[in-house]
Protein backbone atom coordinates (compact mmCIF):
# COMPACT_ATOMS: atom_id res chain seq x y z
CA UNK A 1 0.00 0.00 0.00
CA UNK A 2 1.59 3.50 -0.87
CA UNK A 3 1.75 6.41 1.62
CA UNK A 4 -0.71 8.73 1.34
CA UNK A 5 1.22 12.07 2.22
CA UNK A 6 0.24 15.68 3.19
CA UNK A 7 2.02 19.12 2.63
CA UNK A 8 1.20 22.34 3.62
CA UNK A 9 -0.28 24.53 0.92
CA UNK A 10 -1.62 27.78 1.52
CA UNK A 11 -2.57 26.90 5.23
CA UNK A 12 -4.05 24.06 4.30
CA UNK A 13 -2.87 20.02 4.81
CA UNK A 14 -3.60 18.21 0.81
CA UNK A 15 -3.82 15.06 0.39
CA UNK A 16 -1.38 14.00 -2.47
CA UNK A 17 -0.37 10.19 -3.66
CA UNK A 18 2.96 11.08 -4.87
CA UNK A 19 5.84 10.10 -1.95
CA UNK A 20 7.91 12.94 -2.67
CA UNK A 21 7.03 16.63 -2.09
CA UNK A 22 10.55 19.09 -2.03
CA UNK A 23 11.15 21.66 0.06
CA UNK A 24 10.34 22.05 4.30
CA UNK A 25 8.63 19.21 6.00
CA UNK A 26 6.33 16.48 5.13
CA UNK A 27 3.79 15.10 7.04
CA UNK A 28 4.09 11.40 6.49
CA UNK A 29 0.93 9.36 7.96
CA UNK A 30 -0.69 7.05 9.34
CA UNK A 31 1.41 5.59 12.28
CA UNK A 32 1.11 1.87 10.64
CA UNK A 33 2.90 3.96 7.39
CA UNK A 34 5.45 6.03 9.25
CA UNK A 35 6.63 3.04 11.30
CA UNK A 36 7.21 1.09 8.16
CA UNK A 37 8.92 3.70 6.12
CA UNK A 38 11.31 4.63 8.89
CA UNK A 39 11.87 1.30 11.35
CA UNK A 40 15.07 2.62 13.06
CA UNK A 41 14.18 5.51 14.80
CA UNK A 42 14.53 6.02 18.63
CA UNK A 43 11.00 5.96 20.41
CA UNK A 44 9.96 6.87 23.59
CA UNK A 45 6.43 6.17 25.27
CA UNK A 46 6.95 7.82 28.70
CA UNK A 47 5.78 4.51 30.62
CA UNK A 48 9.33 5.25 32.88
CA UNK A 49 6.68 7.70 34.86
CA UNK A 50 6.92 7.66 38.94
CA UNK A 51 3.29 9.11 39.10
CA UNK A 52 0.59 6.94 40.19
CA UNK A 53 -1.44 5.53 37.79
CA UNK A 54 -4.84 8.21 36.65
CA UNK A 55 -3.21 10.83 38.64
CA UNK A 56 -1.04 13.89 36.73
CA UNK A 57 2.30 14.78 38.14
CA UNK A 58 3.89 18.47 37.68
CA UNK A 59 7.38 18.00 36.90
CA UNK A 60 9.18 20.76 38.21
CA UNK A 61 11.07 23.74 36.39
CA UNK A 62 13.15 21.50 35.00
CA UNK A 63 13.32 20.00 31.40
CA UNK A 64 12.29 16.44 31.25
CA UNK A 65 14.98 14.32 29.84
CA UNK A 66 17.41 11.92 30.30
CA UNK A 67 19.71 13.50 32.15
CA UNK A 68 16.81 15.29 34.37
CA UNK A 69 16.37 14.13 38.08
CA UNK A 70 12.44 15.46 38.72
CA UNK A 71 9.26 14.36 40.38
CA UNK A 72 7.96 12.55 37.60
CA UNK A 73 11.59 10.70 35.97
CA UNK A 74 14.38 8.88 37.32
CA UNK A 75 17.69 10.43 35.35
CA UNK A 76 18.17 7.81 32.60
CA UNK A 77 14.43 6.58 32.61
CA UNK A 78 14.10 8.62 29.15
CA UNK A 79 15.59 8.68 25.50
CA UNK A 80 18.51 10.40 25.11
CA UNK A 81 18.40 12.84 22.09
CA UNK A 82 15.06 14.93 23.12
CA UNK A 83 14.11 17.19 25.72
CA UNK A 84 10.57 18.28 27.08
CA UNK A 85 9.13 21.50 28.12
CA UNK A 86 6.52 24.49 28.11
CA UNK A 87 6.99 27.81 26.94
CA UNK A 88 6.28 29.99 28.56
CA UNK A 89 6.74 27.83 32.25
CA UNK A 90 3.52 27.23 34.31
CA UNK A 91 3.55 30.71 36.68
CA UNK A 92 7.31 29.81 36.96
CA UNK A 93 7.02 27.36 39.29
CA UNK A 94 6.35 23.85 36.69
CA UNK A 95 6.96 23.21 33.00
CA UNK A 96 5.74 20.20 31.97
CA UNK A 97 3.55 17.63 33.31
CA UNK A 98 2.57 13.70 33.09
CA UNK A 99 -0.80 11.94 32.94
CA UNK A 100 -0.55 8.39 33.11
CA UNK A 101 -2.88 5.52 32.07
CA UNK A 102 -6.49 6.64 32.73
CA UNK A 103 -5.97 10.23 33.01
CA UNK A 104 -8.92 11.66 30.78
CA UNK A 105 -9.24 8.57 29.00
CA UNK A 106 -5.32 8.42 28.44
CA UNK A 107 -4.62 4.69 26.96
CA UNK A 108 -1.26 5.23 28.48
CA UNK A 109 1.68 8.13 29.85
CA UNK A 110 1.70 10.90 28.11
CA UNK A 111 3.98 14.25 28.56
CA UNK A 112 1.75 17.92 28.76
CA UNK A 113 2.11 21.20 28.95
CA UNK A 114 0.80 22.32 32.07
CA UNK A 115 -0.85 25.75 31.26
CA UNK A 116 -3.09 26.23 29.10
CA UNK A 117 -1.43 29.02 26.86
CA UNK A 118 1.65 27.19 27.20
CA UNK A 119 3.62 26.06 24.01
CA UNK A 120 4.97 22.40 24.52
CA UNK A 121 8.23 22.38 22.80
CA UNK A 122 10.30 19.42 21.67
CA UNK A 123 13.97 20.34 21.79
CA UNK A 124 16.18 17.78 19.91
CA UNK A 125 19.76 17.23 21.34
CA UNK A 126 21.38 15.87 18.82
CA UNK A 127 19.52 16.97 15.18
CA UNK A 128 17.02 14.99 13.69
CA UNK A 129 15.51 14.96 10.13
CA UNK A 130 12.74 12.60 10.63
CA UNK A 131 9.73 12.47 13.67
CA UNK A 132 6.48 11.41 14.78
CA UNK A 133 4.46 11.50 18.32
CA UNK A 134 0.57 10.66 19.12
CA UNK A 135 -0.67 14.37 19.52
CA UNK A 136 -4.15 16.07 21.03
CA UNK A 137 -5.23 18.46 23.79
CA UNK A 138 -6.83 18.17 26.98
CA UNK A 139 -9.76 20.24 25.34
CA UNK A 140 -9.58 19.24 21.28
CA UNK A 141 -9.35 22.15 18.85
CA UNK A 142 -6.88 23.71 16.52
CA UNK A 143 -3.35 23.73 17.07
CA UNK A 144 -0.14 24.17 14.97
CA UNK A 145 3.09 22.24 15.00
CA UNK A 146 6.20 24.51 14.01
CA UNK A 147 8.96 22.45 12.85
CA UNK A 148 12.47 24.79 13.68
CA UNK A 149 15.83 24.04 11.99
CA UNK A 150 19.25 24.02 12.93
CA UNK A 151 20.45 26.02 9.95
CA UNK A 152 17.83 28.98 10.77
CA UNK A 153 16.15 28.85 7.32
CA UNK A 154 11.99 29.71 7.84
CA UNK A 155 10.65 27.37 10.36
CA UNK A 156 7.27 24.98 8.92
CA UNK A 157 4.28 25.51 10.36
CA UNK A 158 1.63 22.75 10.21
CA UNK A 159 -1.88 23.49 10.93
CA UNK A 160 -3.74 20.67 12.46
CA UNK A 161 -6.58 19.06 14.76
CA UNK A 162 -5.41 18.19 17.66
CA UNK A 163 -8.18 15.88 19.47
CA UNK A 164 -9.20 15.08 23.07
CA UNK A 165 -6.56 12.86 25.32
CA UNK A 166 -8.66 9.52 25.02
CA UNK A 167 -8.16 9.67 21.00
CA UNK A 168 -4.29 11.32 20.47
CA UNK A 169 -3.93 11.41 16.55
CA UNK A 170 -0.54 10.20 14.84
CA UNK A 171 1.63 12.98 12.95
CA UNK A 172 4.98 11.63 11.24
CA UNK A 173 7.56 14.43 9.31
CA UNK A 174 9.99 14.22 7.52
CA UNK A 175 12.16 17.06 6.38
CA UNK A 176 14.75 17.84 3.56
CA UNK A 177 17.19 19.31 6.37
CA UNK A 178 18.11 19.58 10.08
CA UNK A 179 15.32 19.75 12.93
CA UNK A 180 16.47 21.68 16.05
CA UNK A 181 13.25 21.47 17.62
CA UNK A 182 9.31 20.88 17.14
CA UNK A 183 7.13 23.72 18.97
CA UNK A 184 2.92 22.54 19.57
CA UNK A 185 0.77 24.99 20.00
CA UNK A 186 -2.82 25.03 20.78
CA UNK A 187 -5.79 26.55 22.80
CA UNK A 188 -5.54 24.52 25.74
CA UNK A 189 -2.73 21.99 27.70
CA UNK A 190 -1.10 20.05 24.44
CA UNK A 191 -0.14 16.40 24.76
CA UNK A 192 2.26 13.91 23.27
CA UNK A 193 2.42 10.14 23.20
CA UNK A 194 4.75 7.60 21.48
CA UNK A 195 7.27 10.34 20.23
CA UNK A 196 9.77 8.82 17.67
CA UNK A 197 13.35 10.78 16.27
CA UNK A 198 16.24 10.14 14.26
CA UNK A 199 17.62 10.32 11.17
CA UNK A 200 16.53 8.53 8.11
CA UNK A 201 18.15 5.47 6.60
CA UNK A 202 20.62 6.52 4.31
CA UNK A 203 20.27 6.22 0.68
CA UNK A 204 23.30 5.30 -1.52
CA UNK A 205 24.73 8.44 -3.76
CA UNK A 206 23.88 7.64 -7.05
CA UNK A 207 27.19 8.43 -10.03
CA UNK A 208 26.11 10.14 -13.31
CA UNK A 209 27.67 11.52 -16.07
CA UNK A 210 31.28 12.49 -16.68
CA UNK A 211 32.23 15.24 -18.43
CA UNK A 212 35.67 15.94 -19.47
CA UNK A 213 38.08 18.66 -20.50
CA UNK A 214 40.69 18.08 -23.01
CA UNK A 215 42.42 21.41 -22.60
CA UNK A 216 42.90 21.13 -18.62
CA UNK A 217 43.02 17.42 -18.61
CA UNK A 218 40.47 17.24 -15.92
CA UNK A 219 36.88 16.20 -15.82
CA UNK A 220 33.46 16.72 -13.81
CA UNK A 221 31.89 14.23 -12.17
CA UNK A 222 28.20 14.11 -11.52
CA UNK A 223 26.71 12.62 -8.02
CA UNK A 224 23.52 12.89 -6.37
CA UNK A 225 22.91 12.40 -2.93
CA UNK A 226 19.72 11.81 -0.79
CA UNK A 227 20.14 14.98 1.71
CA UNK A 228 22.68 16.49 4.82
CA UNK A 229 25.61 15.45 4.36
CA UNK A 230 29.28 15.21 3.20
CA UNK A 231 30.34 14.15 0.11
CA UNK A 232 34.26 13.40 -0.34
CA UNK A 233 35.86 12.35 -3.76
CA UNK A 234 39.38 10.51 -3.69
CA UNK A 235 41.59 7.56 -4.74
CA UNK A 236 44.85 6.60 -5.68
CA UNK A 237 46.17 9.25 -8.40
CA UNK A 238 43.07 11.75 -8.04
CA UNK A 239 42.96 15.19 -6.27
CA UNK A 240 40.85 14.96 -2.97
CA UNK A 241 38.01 17.01 -2.65
CA UNK A 242 34.83 17.38 -0.22
CA UNK A 243 31.41 19.36 -0.71
CA UNK A 244 28.43 19.37 1.61
CA UNK A 245 25.03 19.61 1.38
CA UNK A 246 21.77 20.63 2.78
CA UNK A 247 19.12 19.04 0.86
CA UNK A 248 18.65 16.41 -2.15
CA UNK A 249 20.81 17.78 -4.84
CA UNK A 250 23.36 16.70 -7.75
CA UNK A 251 27.13 17.74 -6.55
CA UNK A 252 29.81 18.01 -9.68
CA UNK A 253 32.29 16.55 -8.11
CA UNK A 254 35.97 17.78 -9.98
CA UNK A 255 38.49 14.84 -10.98
CA UNK A 256 42.08 16.01 -11.09
CA UNK A 257 45.12 13.64 -11.69
CA UNK A 258 48.32 13.93 -9.31
CA UNK A 259 51.63 12.33 -8.89
CA UNK A 260 52.32 9.46 -10.58
CA UNK A 261 48.41 9.59 -12.64
CA UNK A 262 49.32 12.90 -13.74
CA UNK A 263 52.43 12.31 -15.00
CA UNK A 264 51.63 10.06 -17.61
CA UNK A 265 48.52 11.65 -18.13
CA UNK A 266 51.12 14.81 -19.49
CA UNK A 267 53.38 12.41 -21.00
CA UNK A 268 51.11 10.24 -22.76
CA UNK A 269 47.65 12.36 -22.60
CA UNK A 270 45.40 9.62 -21.23
CA UNK A 271 44.78 7.94 -17.86
CA UNK A 272 42.44 5.86 -16.43
CA UNK A 273 41.93 6.23 -12.16
CA UNK A 274 39.03 4.68 -10.29
CA UNK A 275 37.51 7.36 -7.89
CA UNK A 276 35.77 6.57 -4.38
CA UNK A 277 32.82 8.75 -3.42
CA UNK A 278 31.70 8.85 -0.40
CA UNK A 279 28.15 10.28 1.23
CA UNK A 280 28.47 10.53 5.12
CA UNK A 281 24.93 11.80 6.04
CA UNK A 282 25.32 13.78 9.10
CA UNK A 283 24.52 11.21 12.19
CA UNK A 284 24.32 8.27 9.61
CA UNK A 285 26.41 5.31 8.15
CA UNK A 286 28.45 6.73 5.26
CA UNK A 287 28.48 4.80 1.72
CA UNK A 288 31.14 4.28 -0.76
CA UNK A 289 30.64 3.64 -4.69
CA UNK A 290 33.41 3.57 -6.97
CA UNK A 291 34.12 5.00 -11.00
CA UNK A 292 36.43 4.32 -13.48
CA UNK A 293 37.19 7.52 -15.09
CA UNK A 294 39.57 8.05 -18.22
CA UNK A 295 41.56 11.87 -18.40
CA UNK A 296 42.49 12.98 -21.80
CA UNK A 297 44.23 16.13 -22.71
CA UNK A 298 44.86 17.77 -25.63
CA UNK A 299 48.86 17.20 -26.68
CA UNK A 300 50.67 20.29 -27.78
CA UNK A 301 52.01 19.36 -31.89
CA UNK A 302 55.43 18.63 -31.65
CA UNK A 303 58.32 20.99 -33.15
Amino acid sequence: MSAVLLVLAAGLLVALPAPAVAGGAVVVGPADVFSAAYPTLAREDFEGSRVAAGTVGDCGVAALSSSSESPCYDAGALTRGVTYTSDPTHLGAFNTAVGTAGWFGAASTVVLSNHTPATLVLDFTVPVDTFGFALGMLSPGSCTVEVVYVDRSPSTTLSTTCPAVDSLTFMGVRADRLVDAVRITGSSAEVVDDVRFGLRAPSSVRLGAVRGNRATGGAVLRATVPGIGTTTLGGNGVVPVSQDSARPRTLALPVAARGAARRTLLRTGRVAVTVRVTYRPNGGTPTTVTKRVTLRKRMRAQQ
